[in-house]
């Protein structure tokens, strides 16, 4: 039986990488074989210059890192439920969770009806999901930017 594949998942920051380095270094020193998984930020140039392969994902912050993001995707997700309620469907076969997810989180811009649909079809929605859906995840979109920001939000804003 040949070595252990192990895949390690590290990114972001030099103090991501670094302590995940050295486990790799102590895995490799007991005969496994050892590759990373990760974005373009500091795991570009560190895991390749200490020897190891580096497989590249595309990378998305957390929703708290994103809250303009995280705020498109519940406008759309409420959407989406709503057609999937008055259609008498499972939301999740009238987008799936992943397309409207990276939809939200890369948006077209504009984003208006075409550019949604465009996205939505690039991302492998069937054609009767986009029809279905494209102008309302795009009017969803649009929904909070004419909204002027709320002085009393002191989570997004310098109020406090």
């Amino acid at each position: 039986m040949g070595a252990p594949l192990i895949v390690i998942g590290a990114g972001g920051t030099a103090g991501h990488v670094v302590p995940a380095l050295a486990v790799a270094d102590a895995l490799r020193d007991e005969g496994a074989r050892v590759v990373f998984v990760g974005g373009e930020r500091a795991e570009r140039d560190l895991v390749p210059a200490a020897g190891y392969e580096l497989r590249t994902m595309r990378v998305q912050p957390l929703a708290r890192r994103d809250p303009v993001a995280a705020a498109r995707l519940g406008a759309a997700r409420s959407a989406i439920i709503a057609i999937a309620e008055a259609s008498k469907l499972p939301v999740e076969n009238l987008l799936s969770p992943d397309v409207l997810r990276r939809l939200s989180w890369d948006p077209p811009e504009p984003s208006d009806p075409m550019t949604v649909r465009a996205a939505l079809a690039s991302y492998g929605a069937r054609a009767w999901q986009v029809e279905l859906t494209a102008g309302p995840v795009a009017e969803a979109f649009n929904a909070g930017k004419s909204k002027p920001p709320d002085p009393g939000d002191t989570e997004h804003g310098d109020a406090g």
